[in-house]
C-alpha cells in the first residue's frame, strides 16, 4: 500500500516546489527570502541561484551563486569568448557550468534536504545545461527540489520531468508562509 500526503501525492516521492512568475518579476528576490527562512531553520540546502546582469535595461548575462557556499562565478553573457557554449543569444561559460554541476551534487557530508535550481528554462527543456543533472536527481536519486521557472514554461517543465503534483509557488507570495509549507512537506516526506 502506498502512503499518500494530504495533497494525494505518493509520500515516497520527494516533494517538488516550483517558484514561478513572469520574467524579471522577482522570482530570485523571493527565492532569497524563502532560502533565508529555511536556512534559519537549519535545513541542509544545495544548488544555486542565478543573478541577472543588466545594461541599459537589457539582460546581458547571469552570475551563478552556489548554495550554501555563496561562491559566485560568471555563468553566461552575450559576448562570445573562448571556452563557451552558445544558446540563443547567450554564451555559457564551461567553468560556470562546472561550478553549477558541483553545486547540484550531493557529495557533501550531509545529504541535502532541498536542492535549488534557479532557473529551469528553454535550454534545459531541450536537454541542455542542467537537464542531465535534473534527470539524475528526479529519476535516479530523488530528493526534494525547488525549481525556479518562468510561468510560461511551468507546464512544459512538469511534463518534461514527469513531476507528480508539484507545489506551485506563484509570485507574489509571502516568503515566510512558502518556507513553512516547504518545511512541512519535507518533514512529512522524511517520515
Amino acid at each position: 500500500m502506498t502512503r499518500k500526503t494530504a495533497r494525494g501525492r505518493d509520500a515516497s516521492s520527494p516533494p517538488v516546489f516550483i517558484l514561478t512568475g513572469p520574467p524579471q518579476g522577482g522570482k530570485t528576490t523571493h527565492l532569497h527570502k524563502i532560502l533565508s527562512f529555511l536556512g534559519n531553520r537549519g535545513y541542509n540546502l544545495n544548488g544555486f541561484i542565478t543573478h541577472g546582469l543588466m545594461e541599459e535595461g537589457i539582460r546581458t548575462g547571469f552570475v551563478l551563486e552556489t548554495i550554501p557556499t555563496g561562491e559566485c562565478i560568471h555563468l553566461c553573457g552575450t559576448t562570445p569568448s573562448p571556452d563557451t557554449v552558445r544558446w540563443r543569444r547567450f554564451y555559457f561559460s564551461n567553468e560556470g557550468i562546472e561550478v553549477g554541476i558541483r553545486a547540484l551534487s550531493d557529495n557533501g557530508p550531509h545529504r541535502p534536504e532541498l536542492t535549488i535550481v534557479d532557473e529551469v528554462g528553454p535550454f534545459e527543456l531541450q536537454g541542455g545545461v542542467w537537464a542531465p543533472y535534473l534527470d539524475k536527481i528526479v529519476f535516479v536519486y530523488p530528493r526534494p527540489l525547488l525549481l525556479v521557472v518562468r510561468e510560461t514554461l511551468v507546464d512544459a517543465v512538469i511534463e518534461r520531468w514527469r513531476l507528480s503534483d508539484p507545489h506551485i509557488l506563484q509570485i507574489p507570495l509571502d516568503a515566510s508562509l512558502a518556507a513553512r509549507m516547504i518545511s512541512e512537506e519535507i518533514v512529512e516526506w522524511k517520515r
